[in-house]
């Protein structure tokens, strides 16, 4: 089901192709780690990329990268955020021919062996958007920190009223996506964008499925989204509305943003990833 099939030509033909892009910002400590733990866990056959997109990192975060073998690495020249980064990533995963796009955090929070969890839903097109979440585990969520709960609780509740659709976490960074879903995506840019991103594919029809994952939160280190709950609060409910304005044609929607970012280090497996695309779209139609 995923990986090559062999064509009728002797060509390798693409069943589907997986790129998992990892948004990463000054994580030179746990980039390398997760994208080897990638390479080990992931049974998604041989058609899988890593893409890491770098976000104006300050320290060696694209050494690391490149020292434990990822195949992409694109850098922006200064900090975009979390939407820019997401961005980035949507759109230099269809240029290297995704089918599926599974973003993963750069900090080693989630399991790479779960990846096949979330791509399986779109695989079997049962889905087009397939949310790790971290609140549908049976042994319950007691490593979550308070402030996380209550602002994922809270804004979940929000999310899930305006979509008609009941989900438990609208804040993992761990998702996955379809190349239509991808392709479809448009981002206001302003707050939240695991919000604006659910709302958005939401109001266009495509199907969103929650599956439950790990994940482990270490000490010392705070969260860059949640700051404090009145100030996360306000935000988010600004970027909603602005959302929700847009969708209904109140706002137009704002251009999407151009970052300068660089292909910084491509491997022989992207180079022929590619190429292999292109045959096989040849012989297809001859």
């Amino acid at each position: 089901m995923l990986g090559y099939a062999r064509g009728e030509q002797g060509v390798d033909d693409i069943v589907c192709r997986v790129i998992v892009a990892l948004p990463a910002y000054n994580e030179e400590r746990t980039v390398g780690h997760v994208i080897r733990s990638i390479r080990r866990s992931v049974h998604i056959g041989m058609d899988h990329l890593i893409l890491v997109v770098d976000d104006g990192s300050t320290d060696k975060t694209i050494k690391a990268a490149i020292d434990a073998g990822v195949d992409i690495v694109v850098s922006h020249v200064s900090n975009a955020g979390v939407c820019g980064a997401y961005e980035t990533a949507c759109h230099m995963s269809l240029e290297y021919g995704a089918d599926i796009i599974c973003s993963i955090d750069a900090d080693g929070q989630f399991n790479p062996s779960e990846i096949d969890r979330l791509l399986e839903p779109i695989a079997q097109d049962e889905a087009d958007v397939v949310i790790g979440s971290r609140f549908l585990r049976e042994d319950g969520v007691s490593c979550i920190p308070t402030l996380n709960m209550i602002t994922n609780c809270m804004m979940a509740r929000i999310v899930s009223f305006l979509m008609g659709v009941r989900l438990h976490d609208v804040e993992s960074g761990f998702r996955a996506i379809s190349k239509e879903a991808a392709e479809s995506l448009e981002l206001t840019g302003v707050g939240s964008f695991s919000h604006d991103m659910l709302l958005d594919l939401s109001s266009k029809g495509f199907r969103i499925k929650e599956v439950p994952v790990n994940v482990t939160y270490y000490r010392n280190r705070t969260s860059r989204v949640v700051k404090s709950l009145l100030g996360y609060g306000l935000k988010s409910a600004f970027s909603i509305a602005v959302k929700v304005l847009t969708l209904k044609g109140i706002l137009k929607q704002t251009p999407k943003a151009n970052f300068t970012a660089n292909v910084v280090h491509e491997s022989v497996r992207a180079v022929r990833s590619k190429d292999v695309q292109r045959l096989a779209r040849i012989i297809r139609h001859e």
